[in-house]
Parts: C-alpha cells; sequence; structure tokens
C-alpha cells in the first residue's frame, strides 16, 4: 500500500476566503514602519509565531505582511493579542516629555 503522505490523516480545513468576503482595509499606525499613515486592503487575517498578522496588498510592491497592533486594525488598549507591545506611542511619547522635563530641571540646579 502506497504512503499518503504526512497530510493524509489531517481533517480538510478551508482556509481560503470567499470570493465575496471582504476583510476591509488597514491603516498602518507603527510610528517607524515606512509605510506610516497609508491604508491598504486587507487580503488575509492569520497568526504568525504566535501573533496575529494581516496579509496586506501592496500595489506595485504586491502583498506583504504586517502585525495587527501595527495597524488601525487592533484595538486600543492591545486586548486580544498574543503577546503585548513593549511601550505604545503614547507611552514613548510620555517618557520623552518625562525626561525633557527631568533634564531641564537638572539644568538649573
Amino acid at each position: 500500500m502506497a504512503s499518503k503522505g504526512r497530510w493524509a490523516s489531517r481533517p480538510y480545513v478551508r482556509t481560503a476566503l470567499e470570493s465575496r468576503e471582504c476583510l476591509g482595509w488597514a491603516v498602518v499606525t507603527h510610528p517607524f514602519h515606512p509605510l506610516l499613515g497609508q491604508r491598504f486592503l486587507i487580503l488575509k487575517s492569520r497568526i504568525c509565531s504566535g501573533r496575529p498578522t494581516l496579509v496586506l496588498e501592496g500595489g506595485e510592491c504586491g502583498t506583504f505582511s504586517v502585525l495587527r497592533e501595527w495597524t488601525d486594525r487592533e484595538t486600543p488598549d492591545g486586548a486580544g493579542q498574543g503577546r503585548g507591545t513593549l511601550l505604545a506611542q503614547g507611552a514613548l511619547l510620555e517618557l520623552a516629555a518625562l525626561l525633557d522635563a527631568w533634564r531641564s530641571s537638572k539644568k538649573k540646579d
């Protein structure tokens, strides 16, 4: 009897989208991403290395993947993420302001 390969015992699972199914659009919000502020069509949503990821249509550049937390599609508080962001943009800006205030107070001493 011929071997059916390693996938033979797995049940069939549909992973392709219906042709009429639209996942919407996503805007890149990560402050250091080169495509910051640009809007792209979402082609797929998947998990890569345990982190929610979006596959986006990049026009002439083709498709590309980006972490969902780097887009406007992530919830503001980060709920539901596989792993949290170390520091959110707001937290970094707050930290920078605190450091500036601290440096200013040191110069006066």
